[in-house]
């Protein structure tokens, strides 16, 4: 089963992510997925570990191939991917990668784990942009809409508030 929450930078989309699948199991994969190149990233992933410190994760860093991460995982784990965006920049900028081979990776993780939540950034409109981040926006966007039509549950984060574009909130619990 996968649970998909997107939205803009900032809506709480990990917060929320990680309160559902706390919830949802006792036990508990968070890959994570950003790569620490300047200050901010390095703030924004100690706030995350913090965070979650509590709710007793079993961290997995893997920033390009979800496959790497499976033989860590149980049929019984509840799995927090922490971000499909970093994973696609990652993939896309550093490997020569698709948005398609990230979506195979997905699949297989799902096949894996209990539950796989995913965290993702929508809501960004390409034509604002030029060249490269141009088509990693398109790429995002298509990847976005691919993991939707597999999930069973998507909530889109608008105004900070969870809106269930797909399924219900007892499907998640």
């Amino acid at each position: 089963m996968i649970v998909l929450i997107s939205g803009p930078n900032g809506s709480g989309k990990s917060a929320l992510a990680e309160h559902l699948i706390s919830t949802a199991s006792s036990k508990l994969v968070y890959i994570a997925t950003m790569i620490s190149r300047n200050s901010d990233n390095i703030e924004r992933i100690e706030k995350h570990r913090i965070r979650r410190e509590p709710m007793n994760f079993r961290t997995i860093e893997e920033p390009y191939d979800l496959s790497k991460a499976v033989p860590f995982i149980n049929k019984c784990d509840s799995v927090l991917l922490e971000d499909l965006s970093n994973l696609l920049a990652n993939v896309i900028f550093e490997k020569n990668g698709s948005d398609e081979d990230i979506l195979q990776q997905i699949k297989f993780l799902e096949a894996h784990a209990s539950r796989l939540y995913i965290v993702t950034i929508s809501g960004l409109d390409r034509s604002e942009y030029t060249g490269e981040t141009s088509s990693y926006i398109k790429m995002l966007n298509s990847l976005n809409q691919k993991v939707s039509e597999c999930a069973t549950v998507h909530i889109e984060l608008c105004n900070g508030k969870p809106h269930y574009t797909k399924g219900e909130p007892s499907d998640v619990i």
